[in-house]
């Protein structure tokens, strides 16, 4: 389809043997998320007997049709004058390799493709936890097992006291007692304990 010519202002296909393919319809498709869009029926009038049939068209009877989303084609076509402007060129250029990598992981090691939750708000806050997590276990990768030293908040700047509460959050929850006692983190039950 992307190699057939089509004029605008009559609403017609051009086939490769120069046959106009004509606008006989409309379509409506619902997606899985439920996202309506509608498609264009365009047909060929007289494909028995063309010589370019085989190349053209691979059904035995019948004339070629196609379907054509115009809505999707002014979007790939926008995307793709903000991807190669200036702008655009400017800011791919400044897209490094280590937040691919990481989305990379999310999809297919941890296996998160989609958010839990609607509207913004709550997106926000979903991506927010799971990067807190992804973050702290990627922290706990680099600590090594044995000779573990006190993280020290105060060396953080001004993210320390957040940075704090996620950390005594996620170890109540997740990290074993003796994992906690040698990062030196303290828990309310290991405070209720001294």
């Amino acid at each position: 389809m992307e190699n057939l010519y089509y004029n605008e202002k009559d609403d017609y296909y051009v086939c490769p043997m120069g046959q106009h393919m004509t606008h006989v319809g409309h379509q409506r498709a619902v997606s899985s998320n439920g996202y309506v869009s509608w498609t264009d029926v365009y047909r060929a009038h007289r494909c028995e007997g063309c010589p370019l049939r085989s190349q053209c068209y691979k059904a035995k009877t019948g004339n070629r049709s196609i379907k054509v989303n115009h809505q999707l084609i002014k979007y790939k076509k926008q995307a793709y004058d903000l991807l190669t402007s200036a702008e655009g060129l400017r800011y791919r250029g400044r897209r490094c390799i280590e937040p691919e990598a990481v989305f990379g992981q999310m999809k297919t090691d941890k296996q998160y493709k989609r958010f839990r939750h609607r509207g913004f708000s709550k997106i926000q806050m979903d991506f927010a936890i799971f990067a807190m997590a992804f973050n702290l276990q990627k922290l706990l990768r680099k600590v090594p097992a044995e000779g573990i030293e006190p993280l020290k908040p105060a060396k953080m700047g001004c993210q320390a006291d957040s940075l704090s509460l996620v950390l005594a959050a996620w170890t109540i929850l997740c990290l074993p007692r003796t994992i906690t006692m040698k990062l030196g983190l303290v828990t309310n039950c290991d405070q209720r304990a001294a």
